[in-house]
């Protein structure tokens, strides 16, 4: 279907067509044509090393603030942005889908879900993508559990869905893992997952109270950065947490 949106765009035109998936990061976002073609609207970073593929057939594409990652149709992954320095994906093969965080990227391909984790030469493990941070190590990791799909990553970790149940880890070697009770669960978010009969739970995230979601049965689900948006099984689109520093 056709694209609606709303916020700051920088200016920018909103594309028109018909699109088969849209994400969005803090400033702009990516929506996937039904040519199979991405194309990205909003603020225009200015990225060292290159930006989203031009002419080549999209599957899936994801958003952080200084990393975003695009799945080709070939199987191939690639990623752009100032994060993306270091990170090579030579070696990923056969990939369904793929979701970024700026510290992490995670994979699914045909053989199971990658993880890659960024590091920093000089004891950091935190920086912007200019000034006072060594350039990112990336290396490929192994969590504690086997990741599986479907599966929600944040800057906190991953989460993911495990016969219905919610398990979540850090992605780290050997990092720690849980298991969220509430289920069983039709899919996952970073903070709020969707139950099979259609009610939301929340957990919440420190900062803000999106931790106490609408009620009603839902079909659909997207968590963000600082709110959450939710599909009615009516149709209509609901929305909590706060969007520019005002509550929703």
């Amino acid at each position: 279907g056709g694209l609606v949106c709303w916020g700051d765009f920088d200016g920018s035109t909103i594309p028109s067509g018909r699109f088969t998936r849209v994400v969005s990061g803090r400033s702009r976002s990516c929506a996937i044509g039904a040519d199979r073609a991405l194309r990205c609207f909003g603020a225009e970073p200015r990225f060292p090393n290159g930006g989203p593929p031009q002419g080549a057939a999209v599957r899936d594409v994801a958003m952080a603030e200084h990393l975003e990652c695009a799945v080709l149709a070939s199987g191939g992954l690639r990623c752009w942005g100032a994060n993306a320095q270091g990170l090579s994906l030579q070696g990923v093969r056969g990939a369904t889908r793929v979701a970024v965080s700026n510290e992490a990227v995670v994979v699914e391909t045909s053989r199971g879900a990658k993880a890659f984790a960024k590091r920093f030469g000089g004891g950091g493990s935190h920086g912007g993508p200019s000034g006072g941070a060594m350039a990112p190590v990336w290396s490929e990791v192994t969590p504690r559990a086997a990741l599986r799909a479907p599966f929600e990553l944040s800057e906190r970790g991953v989460c993911w869905l495990d016969d219905a149940e919610i398990v979540c880890g850090a992605l780290e070697e050997g990092g720690a893992t849980s298991r969220r009770e509430g289920g069983p669960f039709a899919s996952v978010g970073e903070a709020c997952a969707l139950r099979t009969d259609g009610e939301l739970r929340c957990w919440g995230v420190s900062g803000f109270d999106r931790h106490v979601p609408p009620t009603g049965t839902f079909r659909a689900l997207s968590v963000g950065g600082r709110h959450a948006c939710a599909v009615r099984t009516s149709g209509e689109l609901v929305c909590w947490g706060s969007y520019a520093g005002q509550p929703l």
